[in-house]
Order: C-alpha cells, then structure tokens, then sequence
C-alpha cells in the first residue's frame, strides 16, 4: 500500500504525526499530575524517565466501587430471564434467536470485565490481602455464571435438524454464524452434569495456580542488605556483565526457589493431574486403553494444530538443536576465548556496546512509526489504543508481578516490566502487536465468534517484534559493533522463543506422560528438566540452574502453552520471508487481513494467500533456515572483528 503524505487519523482531520506527538503531551501531562506542578513547569528529564502506569477506571473505580455489585446483579437477574427462555429455544424465529444470544454476549461480555479487572488489579500488587481476596470472590462469581449457562451448547445442539438448518441460513444470524455452527453441529463432550462437575474441579484446582504465583511474589532475593524482585534478580543472574555477580544471584535464586522445593513439586503434581483427569472425563474413558489422545494432544487440536502438526515443530526443532543451538553457543564461547559457557552466561553478548537507555516515550513513538512504514492500518488501530486512555502499566515496582502480557476486554491492557533496553523496546513491541491483533480480531468476529488460536495469538506478537527489531537493525549510524551486537540478541532471542520453548514443552511432555502413573518427586522434575536443556544447549547446566522449572509460569499457569511460542516463531520467519521477497502484492493488507480473522479462519486457510501450507514436508524445517544464515553473518562479521 502506498502511504499517503498526510494521513487522516479521525474526523477532525488530526494527522497520524500530530496525533503521535500526543504520546509526549500525554508522558508529559501524567508526570505533571504525579508532581502537583502545572503543564509548563514540567520537568524535561522527568518526562524522558517516564514510565506509564495503568487506569482500570475503565472497568471500576476501586475494588470498593459499589458498580462492581450492581454489575453482579444485572448479569445474575440477566442469567435467571435466559434461563427462563431454555424451553422456548426450539419455538423461537430467528429474530427471538438473535436477542437471545445477543443477551448471552453481554452476560459474557461483563462477566469478562469483572475478571479482568480482579486480575489486573491483583497482578501488580500481588501481595496485597485484599486484592487478592477480591480477585478469588470474582473468580467464583464468574464461575457460577458459566455453569449457569452451560446448558447453551446442550439446548442448540439438541435442536431438530430442520430448525439447525433454519437458524443457520438465516441472514438475521450472519454475524453469529460461526459460533451458532459451532453450537449446532459440533455434540458437547460430556452432559451438563459432567460438565458442571469439570468446572467445580477447574475453580478448586485454579488455586494451586494462585498458590504458585503467590509463591513466586513472595519471595525474597537478597543480596548483602539489598533485596530484589524476581524480575530484577533473574535479569542480574542472566545479563550483568559481571560473572561473579551472575552467578551470586542465580545461586540465590536456587537457594529461594529451592527451599521452597516441596511446595512448587506437589503444585505440578496437582496440575498435571488435573489435566489428565479432565481429558478422561471429557472422552468418557475408564482407563489408559480406551483413548489414544491425550492432554496434550487435545489442547494442540484446540489451537488448531494435530498431533501431526506437533510433532513436526518438534522434530524440526529437535534436529536444529546441533547446527543452531549448539553451534550458536559453541560461536559465543568462541567469541568470549573460552572452549565452553556456562547456563548465566549464554545471553552475555561478547560485543561491548554503551548500555542503551530508550526512554518509554521514544520507544513508542518508534514502534509506532515503524508500524506506519509497513501498515497504516496497524499503526492508527495501535495510536488509538494508546490515546484511548491508559492501558499500559510498564513501572517496575515491589509486589508486581513478574513478565509481560495483554489481555482482551473493553480495551486491550498491556502488562511489563520496561527498563530501557532492547529486551525492554521489543517486549513492548511483543505485546503491543498482541494489542492491535486483540482490536483487529474482535472488531472483525465480536466477543462469541472470536475463537483465536494460542498459536495465531503469538504470530501477531512475534511478527510485530520482527518489525520492530529489523528497524533497529536498519539505523544508518550503528557501526558494524553495534549491527554485530543486535544480530547476536536477535539469534539469542529467537532460540529462547523456538529451541528453549521446545525444551520446555518436551520437559513438560515427559512430566505430564510420568505423572499418570503417580507423583513425581521434586529430584525427578529436576532430572527430566536438567537432561531437556541440556539436549538444546550443548553444554551440562549447573547446578545452580537446575531449578529452573520451578520459574517457568507458563507450566504453572497455562499447561502446554510454551511451545505455541516456537510454533509462532518459525511461522513468523515464513511469513517474513514472504514479506523480504517483495513478490506479494499488498502483502500488509493481507497480513491485516489474516489478523482480523484469525478467530473464524483455520491457521490453514489464514496462511494459504502468502503461499505457505503448514503441512508442506519442509514447512518447518525451512522455517529456520534463516536462523542460521544469521548466524553465519555473525560469523562472518566477527571474523572481520578480529573476534574469531
């Protein structure tokens, strides 16, 4: 698309650089309103430090906010008058059809919010009693409004065929069509008094999750007199340039994490079983005979990929372990003079570049303009989420926790740590494409119809690093040090999205597959954990490292979800491959295109106008071929460094 002079953001004919230039005004404002100082009094190195904090007031004002009880009593007076409807369902004309779904979206629609805000306000103060007491009250109100209304699949799908036929063809529906042929066609797994049973399960087994992350939040990292929070003691353990000082803070944080050893294994224990029991119930199986997949190969069929689709990233993965992994850490070690490398030491760059300090208004004036040069669509949806209040808490503090994400709601709400790196800039960059892709994809499906994959959820971010990352990589005064340095951190950061991934998910498959026939010890975890990173490393993980899996919040949290990362990251180096080759028309609008449908399309169908088949026989080897030409340029460059 070729991008106009002076682009219209609104109405008021607000141009997309004025509108950017709001981004400042706003950091500016904000720090004024914190200081008590006036506009014009505003301090400049203030601003340049500014970093944002979110305002849930979109949702309520307060965990006392007495609309949070009137909401409560709309959705259940809202819940009882659906309820009353159940036996008219196969009576109703369409139009009747249509409002009793669309009062179905909006139960769902508040009940989310309801949840979101609990969560949000809970995650970064996560010690705080009363929060957290909120957000377990909210859970369970949640919870009984699902249950409420899980008779809905059982009521459509046990309709006559003729009024199935009827609803679907109906043009007053069309905009439900892909949930309501979900709800029709497709039989529920189990009878609605199963199905109650799960979801009593579900709310008394999502404590141990709470439990871990509680855990987590609570622990103390202490060096000399100083404490650290998690995120600020695994960045020390993993990136200060001095070993001693790396290896002093992984060694507490094995000594924290450890001593706590007992705890994090019977919470594994506990969710792993849980995953398992659920998939026996769902397939109605009395024993290990009578079904062939299983909790894992179920939650990848529910992302749109098979077991096929798995074990093909899996392998392609597991065999790049010697010539990407391996060879890339063998290449630092190198380029650092020694034979090997520790577990702390693999993220150390061997090129010595100033410490780089992007202040959050320049990194997101940045990602903006960079999203303008490639879409004009994705910047101006990305501009408006920005000055749509705000939805960003990116100020490291006390208490919050650790990582990044955004979640879906009214507004989408983006969740980091940033503290001025080019981590920081790109994990943004991450979650802000998770943003735009929320924006695109709801707007196009709505709340009912938007099914997105996890694995689709993660090409949108991925994809948006990408971007963000090669515009780094293209500033014309960097030297060849400093271009050298950036293709090191990307080749880093690719393999912990895709080769560290897979190692986790394999570490997490054996643990699952070891667990149906009883707990596992803490030394066992341990054991299985320490023989998979070794696997993609190359190199024994010391001791101080074997902890690891104990950190992992994904495991914890969202069973068999890291390797949707490698999944999305080899897509990501296929679509940019597509993209660098310049041989597809309108390839931004196509790639808009396919976020905004990502909820009612197969990954299939999303990928076959960009000429990709996943289930092509080299789809996902090829998918890291250009791992290793970078690779092979940092060879080449480091060489001509004198480096090697």
């Amino acid at each position: 698309m070729k991008k106009s002079e002076n682009p219209l953001v609104n109405q008021n004919e607000v141009t997309f650089d004025e509108q950017n230039q709001m981004i400042n005004n706003d950091a500016k404002a904000q720090v004024d309103n914190e200081s008590e100082a006036t506009t014009d009094d505003a301090d400049e190195e203030e601003i340049k430090n500014f970093v944002p904090e979110w305002d849930l007031s979109t949702f309520f004002n307060g965990i006392d906010d007495p609309e949070i009880t009137s909401t409560q009593k709309t959705i259940i007076d809202s819940v009882n008058d659906l309820i009353k409807k159940r036996d008219d369902i196969p009576e109703m004309k369409a139009y009747e059809l249509l409002s009793f779904i669309r009062d179905y979206e909006e139960i769902m629609a508040m009940t989310r919010n309801l949840a979101y805000f609990a969560s949000l306000n809970l995650c970064t103060q996560r010690t705080n009693k009363e929060a957290l007491l909120f957000d377990k009250k909210i859970e369970e109100f949640c919870d009984n409004v699902y249950d409420s209304l899980s008779w809905i699949h059982h009521a459509l799908f046990s309709l006559p065929d003729e009024k199935k036929v009827e609803f679907i063809q109906s043009r007053k529906l069309k905009n439900y069509y892909e949930w309501l042929l979900a709800n029709v066609l497709y039989p529920p797994s189990v009878s609605e008094a199963v199905a109650r049973a799960i979801r009593q399960m579900n709310s008394l087994t999502n404590g141990w999750n709470s439990l871990y992350k509680q855990m987590v939040s609570k622990l103390k990292f202490t060096i000399g007199k100083k404490s650290y929070t998690f995120d600020e003691i695994s960045e020390m353990a993993h990136s200060n340039k001095d070993k001693a000082t790396r290896n002093k803070a992984l060694k507490v944080m094995s000594e924290a994490f450890t001593s706590h050893g007992f705890i994090f294994t019977q919470t594994l224990n506990s969710i792993l079983k849980k995953e398992d029991t659920l998939i026996k119930v769902h397939v109605n199986a009395k024993d290990e005979e009578e079904y062939r997949l299983d909790a894992i190969d179920m939650d990848g069929l529910s992302n749109g990929l098979d077991r096929e689709d798995i074990l093909g990233i899996a392998t392609a993965v597991t065999d790049s372990y010697r010539p990407i992994s391996q060879r890339f850490y063998k290449l630092l070690a190198k380029m650092h003079g020694k034979q090997s490398i520790d577990y702390n030491d693999r993220l150390q760059n061997p090129i010595e570049i100033d410490d780089v300090n992007i202040p959050y208004v320049e990194a997101v004036q940045m990602i903006l303009n960079t999203l303008y040069q490639f879409s004009e669509e994705m910047a101006i949806t990305g501009l408006q989420i920005l000055n749509d209040g705000k939805l960003v808490h990116a100020k490291p503090m006390e208490g919050k926790d650790s990582g990044a994400f955004c979640i879906r709601g009214i507004k989408p709400f983006i969740f980091l740590n940033y503290r001025g790196g080019y981590n920081s800039v790109l994990t943004f960059a991450h979650e802000f494409g998770h943003a735009i892709h929320h924006v695109l994809s709801e707007m196009s499906a709505g709340v009912l119809n938007d099914g997105t994959p996890i694995s689709m959820s993660e090409v949108a971010s991925i994809f948006n690093e990408k971007l963000i990352f090669n515009k780094l990589l293209s500033d014309g005064e960097l030297t060849s040090k400093e271009r050298l340095y950036l293709l090191i951190e990307d080749v880093n950061r690719q393999i912990a999205d895709i080769h560290r991934q897979i190692a986790f998910s394999k570490f997490e498959a054996r643990a699952f597959r070891e667990r149906k026939s009883g707990e596992l010890s803490e030394d066992r975890y341990t054991q299985i954990y320490s023989e998979e990173m070794e696997r993609y490393l190359g190199f024994p993980l010391q001791e101080d490292a074997k902890f690891g899996w104990m950190s992992i919040p994904h495991i914890f949290n969202s069973p068999f979800y890291v390797r949707y990362y490698a999944f999305a990251g080899m897509v990501v180096n296929k679509l940019w491959q597509v993209y660098l080759s310049g041989k597809l028309e309108d390839f931004d609008e196509k790639y808009v295109d396919m976020l905004s449908n990502t909820g009612v399309e197969s990954i299939e169908d999303l990928l076959e106008p960009f000429g990709l088949d996943i289930n092509s026989p080299d789809f996902w080897s090829s998918a890291l071929e250009p791992i290793s030409a970078e690779i092979d340029e940092i060879e080449r460059m480091a060489k001509l460094e004198g480096l090697l």
